[in-house]
């Protein structure tokens, strides 16, 4: 149970820390309004390059297609704002979740 809102809760850190990072990104003067993929490739293409690799070849395959392209192809405040909400909200549910306790059936 623990294992599970521990996991929550980095969920919900890292749409907090997405968060930041488009804060910085528009704070050092970056075009937010452009595809998020362009951005990316002209920051750091190696590591864009990386990460459609390891997608594509060791979790799904499709995953890179019907997820990561249409995140890349919106304006990079969408991209952000999607999965900041994405993160904080799921992370949020699962932290929630596991924090329930089960009613008893039967009290002695």
């Amino acid at each position: 149970m623990r294992a599970i809102r521990i996991f929550g809760q980095v969920l919900a850190i890292l749409g907090v820390m997405l968060l930041a990072l488009g804060a910085g990104l528009w704070f050092a003067g970056n075009d937010m309004t452009q595809a998020a993929g362009q951005l990316w490739f002209t920051l750091d293409s190696e590591s864009l390059n990386t990460t459609q690799a390891i997608v594509q070849r060791y979790l799904y395959p499709d995953l890179w297609d019907w997820v990561a392209v249409p995140l890349l192809q919106r304006p990079v405040w969408q991209a952000i704002a999607i999965l900041t909400v994405f993160f904080v909200v799921v992370g949020a549910i699962i932290f929630m979740g596991a924090n329930r306790r089960r009613a008893r059936m039967f009290r002695p």
